[in-house]
């Protein structure tokens, strides 16, 4: 026994070395083609709204056509369930049932609040509407449009879709099978298809994926820019420059471009042992760009809770909103709910449950949560250094409408 051990140990180690090579290699490949997108994503936005709205409106085809067309094909090469089999728990509230071992105590309530995260995770995006409503003609009416339709198609498509996943997966093994295959649950269900569908389904996501990238990176450049244009950043009046040729806001398209790089770098940073800081731990083989991307969803729910009770603020103190659309009567009813709900949402995204708990394996414990205050942190340091809103005034109002009052 001791003589194979100083053995065992040096065939370890080229063998780790190897691993290690390996695992750099594909992280390295990983970033020259996350960079080179970037680079692609910001030269079609910069070339104008008229380029972007094209590929927008490709990615929108392409995702209906991998949504339903998907769901589709499914059907065709067979459904393994019947349609009851949707309305089923799968034990999923018992532990030794669960198909990730989750204890759940027999309760259906902490089932149903991981449950509930999938809508949330599907229904944002439709913000970005607002953030390009200045290069939109008659903006009071079609943002409003523009989202409703994103919320009400993406959710039909996303239930068609993942009810047509559901039915799909294999009899054998069942649920179970699907969640822990090492493959992943979709690709697990996706593999009983033909290699040519596969192959057609994965252009289809790598498609819509670029749209959809492409798509946020016009959105964040114009609320960086509103944000500058306003005074609320540093360097606002360089950030909120519009280029002459191309009408667009290309030092802030240059701007996130810069920042969502120094960020992918992130991939490289992923601790291999439990990592204590202060009073909670971080998790190991948990890559830290994971934990930002487990901030994203979070974040944006922030975002829209905070706006909900600025709006809500502003009606209280006699604020009368301008434009086409209106919620007239239904504004407080709408408001209210629409608060409760983002803030259910947000702590049940946010709580910290420990890293033993079911929830803790959708929310990284404190990870999220602490991401959040660090974010909130360099924000109001950001503001305060750009003496934060300074011209805020006068863009309080919509130009095809009536003038509004500044006080």
């Amino acid at each position: 026994m001791h003589a194979r051990a100083p053995a065992a140990t040096i065939a370890a180690l080229p063998t780790g070395y190897a691993l290690a090579r390996l695992r750099f290699r594909f992280q390295r490949t990983i970033l020259v083609i996350t960079l080179v997108l970037l680079v692609i994503q910001t030269t079609l936005n910069i070339a104008g709204t008229s380029v972007m709205g094209q590929v927008a409106r490709f990615g929108v085809y392409v995702e209906i056509l991998g949504t339903v067309g998907l769901a589709i094909v499914l059907a065709i090469h067979g459904f393994h369930h019947g349609l009851g089999y949707l309305f089923t728990t799968q034990g999923v509230q018992h532990v030794k049932t669960n198909p990730l071992g989750l204890d759940f105590g027999g309760s259906y309530f902490g089932a149903l609040l991981i449950a509930v995260l999938a809508p949330v995770y599907i229904f944002y995006g439709f913000e970005s509407a607002g953030d390009i409503s200045e290069e939109t003609k008659d903006a009071g009416r079609q943002v409003p449009r523009a989202m409703r339709h994103a919320l009400i198609w993406g959710g039909v498509a996303s239930f068609i879709v993942i009810a047509a996943l559901l039915l799909s997966i294999p009899a054998k093994g069942g649920f179970a099978g699907a969640i822990g295959s090492t493959l992943g649950a979709v690709p697990y269900i996706l593999s009983q298809l033909p290699s040519a569908i596969q192959d057609i389904a994965l252009l289809l996501l790598i498609f819509a994926f670029f749209s959809c990238g492409s798509s946020i990176q016009g959105a964040g450049s114009r609320l960086m820019f509103s944000y500058a244009r306003d005074g609320a950043l540093p360097a606002a009046k360089w950030i909120s420059t519009v280029h002459s040729k191309f009408k667009t806001p290309v030092n802030a398209l240059l701007s996130g471009a810069v920042v969502t790089a120094l960020f992918v770098l992130l991939e490289f940073a992923s601790p291999s042992h439990n990592v204590h800081i202060l009073w909670f731990t971080y998790p190991a083989n948990t890559n830290v760009l994971v934990s930002l991307i487990s901030f994203g969803t979070s974040g944006i729910y922030l975002s829209f809770f905070l706006t909900v009770v600025g709006a809500a603020i502003a009606r209280a103190r006699g604020w009368v909103p301008e434009g086409k659309f209106q919620l007239g009567r239904w504004a407080w009813p709408v408001i209210i709910v629409a608060g409760l709900y983002l803030l259910v949402m947000l702590v049940n995204m946010v709580a910290p449950t420990g890293l033993t708990s079911p929830r803790g394996y959708f929310n990284l414990d404190w990870i999220t949560l602490v991401v959040m205050i660090i974010v909130f942190i360099v924000g109001a340091v950001l503001f305060a250094l750009a003496r934060g809103g300074k011209e805020i005034n006068a863009h309080l109002r919509d130009d095809a409408e009536k003038p509004a009052a500044v006080k």
